[in-house]
């Protein structure tokens, strides 16, 4: 999605937050306007980031771990992909304990990690860094109407093999004399770390 993927793991505190503690999203957003210190606006402009795309719950409102984080916790070189990824884990465990009846985080990253992965040879798209940037709303609504025309479903693709996967295969399969080397075959489809 374009969002760092190294660097220092976020560390959040992990206190108990009231709601009411916790500001409204439109309450961030008019707390943006009016922000002259630039340190703080980047901290509030986070928050903002992760309530409505990066790390998204179903209430209307930021992480109130996050809100409560240091200003230099946010700040700086932060592993903002593996805080992003960990996260929507987290919600996936959540969910299928019953805790939560919506998966929360960034269901933008799930779709194009699903896109990225799946091979649907109607719709041929480049694979692009980061990923996010080969698709558009046209471009994703008219992979979902084919998916649910072609196929009556999602997850009935077949899916492409990482770079791992294809090297543990490659090295136990010996090519034949007369079996010409394809480089394009063994693309490295990074999947996660570029989505």
């Amino acid at each position: 999605m374009g969002i760092p993927h190294s660097g220092r793991k976020l560390i959040v505190e992990k206190g108990s937050v009231k709601a009411s503690q916790m500001p409204s999203l439109q309450d961030i957003e008019s707390m943006m306007v009016g922000i002259d210190d630039m340190e703080e606006f980047k901290r509030v402009f986070l928050i903002f980031a992760c309530a409505t795309l990066l790390a998204p719950t179903s209430h209307l409102e930021g992480s109130h771990l996050l809100w409560y984080t240091p200003r230099e916790q946010l700040l700086g070189n932060i592993n903002w992909g593996e805080y992003v990824l960990e996260f929507f884990i987290q919600a996936i465990h959540e969910h299928r304990r019953k805790e939560s009846v919506w998966i929360k985080g960034c269901l933008m990253f799930l779709q194009i990690f699903y896109f990225s992965i799946s091979n649907f040879p109607t719709m041929y798209m480049e694979l692009t860094t980061p990923r996010i940037a080969a698709w558009n709303d046209f471009l994703v609504k008219q992979r979902i109407k084919l998916e649910l025309e072609m196929l009556g479903g999602f997850g009935k693709v077949e899916l492409v093999s990482t770079s791992a996967e294809q090297d543990e295969t490659e090295k136990n399969k010996a090519p034949a004399v007369d079996d010409p080397v394809d480089p394009d075959e063994n693309e490295d489809f990074d999947v996660i770390l570029h989505t």
